[in-house]
């Protein structure tokens, strides 16, 4: 989801919840994102805890890859534009 080019909004389900018994293990990994030219705050919503990580500034450029620390079940990724 996206609102604008200020900020994107990507849900990030765990697959193994339908068919693997290691459903609710941590899970983490790379992922990489595609931005428009600017500076942008990355935020990492815990479905399980209900709260927010620290912002990180993600490097500028075009792509950035970041390595998401271990967490379970499901997260939301939320970069907001700051300029």
């Amino acid at each position: 989801m996206a609102h604008g080019s200020r900020e994107f909004v990507a849900y990030l389900a765990d697959a193994r919840e339908v068919t693997d018994s290691a459903a609710g293990q941590p899970i983490s990994g790379p992922v990489t994102l595609q931005l428009d030219l600017g500076t942008y705050d990355l935020s990492v919503y815990s479905t399980v805890t209900g709260g927010y990580s620290a912002a990180i500034r993600l490097p500028a450029g075009t792509q950035a890859t970041i390595n998401l620390q271990p967490f379970q079940h499901d997260i939301v990724l939320r970069v907001r534009r700051v300029s």
